[in-house]
């Protein structure tokens, strides 16, 4: 088979694209190949050896030179749509036997062929994925086939194909009138020509990860597929996307756009009716452009944001936000404070969040961030905008007022108990609210301590002879009778509390 620039091909299950072909100052009597490998570190230059360029890769260091006699030897054969399909779901023996001509197609006579491939009619779901495909067909008689029978095809992933051109596949699309569901994943499409006048409507979801898109690539998908419900377009290398001219589909629920390197939220974001969108990985460092009635679920996780204010932000223009991922920002991971302080510090900044960087959170604990985070603004160690409308729910709700901001700080500290956890010889104060119940309390211990175990015991000492377990889950803390300062101990497995001489039992 002879390959030329701009030709994708497979050695050694790795995909790669040819990007030169010709002779080269090493190899002057050879023909030689330049392939920009989809795996970087496959790769050991960019085009340029010993000063000399012949090309240029889109990512550095991420290319190397083949011979062609070897090139021809290991690459895997490149096949049509219908003959990775015949050879992974087809009758082996009738597929060696069969030469498919149009003079042949008619001479058969479709009952027969219809029959032939009536195991093809009843796929709903196809994977075709690493199969080497590199076109749709090879006659027009494939074509005919994939229609009738490829007739009730649901879902189908042709993943790390071997596609340059993108109306190969959309050629193929237009075969497969039930398809709901595409997985395009790892194609690196070379060629966007020809594509005036198509239109696949019944496409809803669609997943382009790892293509190498380009602004001008995602409006043309959006204006392909104009009834899409979900689209992922994650690890593109997109710095930006389509300027203002940009729309998207009215029925688009769930769009991702993790891994890529944009830094600007697209201007008409507020437009559309999104209810899941994955901006993670990327170079965010602000949301003023987020502004949606629809929006419930949000990870903006792993961006540059160092403020709390983005929080603030959010809540005020989000006004159906239930679920958000923030973790691994500067925000989170330059902090000293514990993780349960910085959830209870998200969750409770939020109005309708009941999810926090995967957690639920119950409506008691929503209470119980509410007043840890308002006791944390009356001492002056958050702070916090008062002329927000989630201040003006603080004072309704807890009966706080500006002006007596040093009585409410006291009433609500008493509410507040420092204790001193002890665990295998070590030991760290955590601050507590006294109607935290023993069961959260001890799950804020397990989290604390990173042990893997579904509960503990905890005990304390009323004097330096009598310590008291505390075996009741739904007790609070203050009932037990632990105040200010009290040393709490903690053991599992069957441990023993340390330097124990009377035990007894607190319910």
């Amino acid at each position: 088979m002879a390959y030329e620039v701009g030709d994708r091909l497979q050695i050694d299950n790795e995909l790669g694209t040819i990007l030169f072909k010709g002779k080269i100052k090493e190899w002057p009597s050879e023909e030689a190949y330049g392939i920009e490998w989809d795996n970087p570190n496959r790769g050991k230059h960019s085009g340029t050896v010993h000063g000399e360029s012949y090309f240029k890769t889109l990512i550095p260091d991420s290319a190397t030179f083949i011979k062609e006699p070897k090139l021809l030897v290991n690459a895997r054969k490149n096949v049509t749509f219908y003959g990775a399909l015949q050879g992974k779901y087809g009758d082996s023996s009738y597929i060696s036997g069969l030469v498919m001509g149009t003079k042949e197609v008619e001479a058969l006579g479709f009952e027969q062929l219809n029959y032939r491939n009536k195991d093809f009619s009843s796929l709903r779901h196809v994977s075709l994925s690493r199969s080497c495909i590199c076109k749709t067909r090879e006659k027009l008689s494939d074509i005919i086939l994939i229609k009738n029978s490829c007739n009730n095809v649901e879902t189908l992933d042709l993943s790390y194909n071997t596609f340059s051109s993108f109306k190969d596949v959309v050629l193929i699309l237009e075969c497969l009138s039930k398809l709901k569901t595409l997985n395009l994943n790892g194609n690196r499409f070379i060629s966007w020509e020809g594509l005036d006048g198509f239109k696949i409507t019944t496409l809803e979801h669609l997943s382009m990860s790892s293509c190498y898109l380009s602004p001008d690539n995602v409006q043309l998908l959006l204006q392909l597929f104009p009834n899409l419900k979900q689209l992922d377009i994650s690890y593109n290398l997109l710095e930006s996307l389509p300027d203002k001219s940009f729309t998207i589909p009215k029925c688009l629920k769930g769009l991702n756009l993790s891994c890529n390197q944009l830094y600007n939220m697209p201007k008409c974001l507020g437009q559309w009716k999104l209810e899941e969108l994955n901006l993670s990985h990327n170079l965010f460092s602000e949301v003023s452009s987020i502004n949606s009635e629809t929006l419930r679920d949000l990870d903006i996780s792993d961006n540059k944001f160092v403020d709390w204010t983005i929080c603030d932000e959010l809540n005020k223009n989000l006004a159906q936000l239930n679920s958000l991922r923030i973790n691994g920002n500067p925000l989170f991971t330059s902090s000293s404070k514990p993780e349960t302080e910085l959830l209870y510090e998200t969750l409770a900044r939020f109005d309708h969040l009941h999810i926090v960087n995967g957690s639920s959170f119950s409506l008691q604990e929503r209470k119980e961030a509410e007043l840890y985070f308002v006791s944390k603004i009356l001492s002056d160690e958050i702070r916090f905008e008062k002329n927000l409308g989630r201040w003006e729910y603080f004072n309704a709700k807890y009966d706080i007022e500006m002006k007596l901001e040093h009585e409410k700080k006291s009433w609500l500290d008493n509410l507040l108990l420092e204790i001193e956890i002890h665990y295998h010889g070590n030991h760290f104060p955590i601050l507590v609210m006294t109607n935290y119940t023993i069961r959260h309390l001890k799950t804020i211990i397990i989290k604390r301590l990173a042990l893997h175990v579904n509960d503990v015991k905890l005990s304390f000492r009323i004097s330096n002879d009598i310590v008291f377990e505390i075996d009741k889950n739904f007790s609070t803390i203050e009932d037990t009778g632990i105040q200010e300062k009290t040393k709490v101990f903690v053991t599992h497995n069957g441990q023993e509390i340390e330097n124990r001489q009377t035990f007894s039992k607190r319910k």
